[in-house]
């Protein structure tokens, strides 16, 4: 029986992550508990995709750059989505890094993009939605480990919308920019 199929089940999980996105709305989560000076990021994440319909489940790779640019407290996210079953997701959004102390990290991502089904979950829309929510530790270096839960849905767009849900291990290495090397474009 696929958990999947509970009545509810699927409200209750993306309930869950506007919930989280409610309760991020405090001070302890405000833009000045970012410091400026965040680095970009590679992220690399894998783990298990349609988690909650263990029939179908298989697992997956997501590669993904946040750049160092920021707009107020959320920065930009470009990334590609591989099932080991063919499906993939090419995607751009935002995400929203807080910090309630040094060394946690909660982070929250809304992109759309392009799905593809291969011979995996078929979502029955090529413009798909993703929602994510990650805990990481944050290490001395700035490189981050956690684990990341993410909805993906075509948001009712196309019938049906039977959307999936995946649950991964994400490591975050931090991209800096070299300061004081300056290139110049040669149209000064």
């Amino acid at each position: 029986m696929s958990v999947r199929k509970i009545p509810g089940f699927r409200f209750a999980f993306i309930g869950m992550l506007f919930f989280c996105l409610f309760l991020m709305q405090n001070r302890t989560f405000s833009q000045d508990s970012i410091p400026a000076e965040e680095p970009g990021y590679l992220v690399i994440s894998g783990g298990l995709y349609s988690c909650l319909d263990l029939w179908a489940s298989t697992g997956f790779v997501n590669l993904q750059v946040q750049p160092a640019c920021k707009f107020w407290v959320l920065r930009p996210q470009v990334g590609f989505l591989v099932s080991c079953t063919g499906s993939y997701m090419i995607y751009a959004g935002l995400t929203w890094p807080a910090m309630p102390v040094k060394w946690l990290v909660i982070q929250t991502g809304a992109a759309m993009g392009y799905y593809e089904s291969g011979e995996g979950v078929n979502l029955a829309y090529p413009l798909e939605f993703r929602l994510s929510l990650s805990i990481l530790y944050k290490f001395r270096n700035s490189a981050q480990l956690g684990l990341e839960i993410a909805h993906i849905s075509n948001a009712d767009l196309g019938p049906p919308n039977p959307g999936t849900e995946s649950v991964s291990v994400i490591y975050q290495i931090p991209i800096r920019s070299k300061k004081g090397n300056s290139q110049s474009t040669g149209l000064n």
